[in-house]
């Protein structure tokens, strides 16, 4: 996205541009989504050590203090206090 983004961009289509990066911000957005969602059920399933890779990648995405990064956290900081 990025890179047809700037060459959109560079042809004047600033609007255009900005477009494809508002549907790449979206897409990062929606697979930290995504990836808590994995996590949780992983978790459910007594996977530990999958759930805890799925939530720092959520971690890794998500707008940092959103109300979903602050359920990640929640959720990590259960499974890491967890460790046998």
């Amino acid at each position: 996205h990025r890179r047809r983004a700037a060459a959109v961009a560079a042809c004047g289509g600033l609007i255009g541009a900005c477009a494809l990066l508002n549907r790449a911000v979206e897409a990062s957005s929606e697979a930290g989504l995504i990836f808590l969602d994995r996590a949780s059920l992983r978790w459910a399933m007594g996977d530990r050590e999958g759930c805890t890779q799925d939530l720092k990648a959520a971690l890794a995405v998500l707008p940092d203090g959103s109300a979903y990064w602050q359920s990640a956290m929640r959720l990590l900081n259960v499974v890491e206090g967890s460790a046998p």
